[in-house]
């Protein structure tokens, strides 16, 4: 990038002022540029617009492309010249305006309903087996993952690129130890269905000890290429064009290679499981019963990962801004409001338990007037025959 000019001219009317660049203005050394923009003119110069004191530029010039000839200071970026040393204006592109705006609220919303979904299966007291620990350390771990991705796209315009590339770290291991934890859930499911008995807290802790180690190895050869290569196909590249990886293959090597894996483990595992349910007797009904349930709880979070995870590299690889892609970006941002759903509100070993804790006025005021209504009853017995 060309040496930043020392100072600049302000203008305040027709009074011009020349000030210091780093004292006046906010100066983002090699931040990495989301927001899509063009340039104003490839030969517009800092003698044919003016920066006002409020921070707006006004072009005096009468072959100025825009309706306005003020643009607001939110609007643009002062990019110093490649060969001499003036600014050019770099505008933003409005047309993803709404996607900045709308896409961090889904994010926090996601983040929101997965905080309830731990809060959930911490008041449901009765639930510490093996699985149930697993769907709060899968909620923990994409909260976390949101919490990342929500920082990241709201502060991508001003972050530096360590900050940036931070996010994106953050957001990479915590969304594939997710995936790892409902690995862990089928892994438990098939353990049951094989030995017909629950899970211990200690197979729990080696499983943890699994998820946490295979995402760290992970993540620690991403980090480590990422900072020591510049392979166009081998490095992730992430923070070089965007705070994520840079190609398709950088992508697919060290995230979507893992995640295609771990889906294909996870069918597997649950086209046995499903053969167990069906050959092997359980003497127990009732545990029978929780078995399946829990089958048929990670079947959903697998399609709504599964597919929405499909969805999101479909639309990344394309590049396009077909209406279609829109609506399922947006079905993966809130994504935990479906895993609230599937986990909680669908599933009533939490489910009846909560109402019963938080709601149980209800049942408790229609005891209460069957009693009365029998006492009175009681009281005053209908005399005539």
């Amino acid at each position: 990038m060309a040496p930043l000019p020392s100072h600049v001219p302000v203008w305040e009317g027709d009074v011009k002022k020349t000030v210091s660049v780093t004292q006046y203005f906010k100066v983002v050394h090699e931040a990495a540029c989301t927001i899509e923009g063009f340039f104003w003119d490839d030969g517009l110069t800092t003698s044919d617009f003016r920066i006002q004191k409020d921070g707006s530029i006004y072009s005096p010039s009468k072959n100025d492309p825009f309706t306005s000839k003020y643009t607001k200071a939110k609007s643009y970026c002062l990019m110093p010249h490649e060969n001499r040393r003036h600014l050019n204006v770099l505008l933003c592109d409005p047309i993803l305006d709404w996607e900045v705006i709308v896409f961090p609220l889904f994010f926090v919303v996601s983040a929101v309903f997965l905080l309830l979904t731990v809060l959930a299966y911490v008041f449901t007291q009765n639930h510490y087996s093996v699985f149930d620990r697993s769907v709060v350390c899968f909620s923990c771990t994409l909260l976390l993952a949101y919490i990342g991705l929500t920082v990241k796209v709201l502060s991508a315009e001003a972050s530096y690129i360590t900050a940036c590339k931070t996010m994106a770290y953050i957001q990479y291991t915590f969304e594939l130890a997710s995936f790892f934890w409902l690995n862990v859930m089928c892994i438990d499911l098939f353990i049951i269905t094989k030995k017909a008995e629950m899970c211990t807290v200690d197979i729990f802790y080696k499983l943890a000890a699994y998820v946490s180690g295979a995402s760290f190895v992970l993540f620690l050869i991403m980090l480590v290429v990422d900072i020591t290569t510049s392979h166009p196909t081998l490095s992730p590249g992430i923070g070089v064009e965007s705070c994520w990886f840079r190609s398709f293959w950088g992508s697919f090597i060290y995230m979507n290679g893992p995640i295609l894996l771990l889906l294909v483990i996870n069918t597997v595992l649950l086209i046995l499981i499903e053969v167990r349910f069906r050959r092997q007797k359980i003497s127990s009904l009732r545990r029978t019963q929780q078995d399946k349930e829990s089958s048929t709880l990670i079947i959903k979070l697998l399609l709504l990962m599964g597919f929405t995870w499909l969805f999101e590299i479909m639309s990344w690889a394309d590049g396009s801004k077909f209406a279609i892609w829109h609506v399922t970006d947006s079905v993966s941002a809130i994504r935990g409001v479906f895993v609230f759903w599937i986990c909680v509100c669908s599933n009533d070993a939490v489910w009846e338990p909560l109402r019963m804790r938080f709601w149980p006025r209800k049942e408790i005021s229609e005891e209460v007037n069957d009693v009365a209504m029998t006492t009175i009853s009681t009281a005053h017995p209908d005399t005539h025959m």
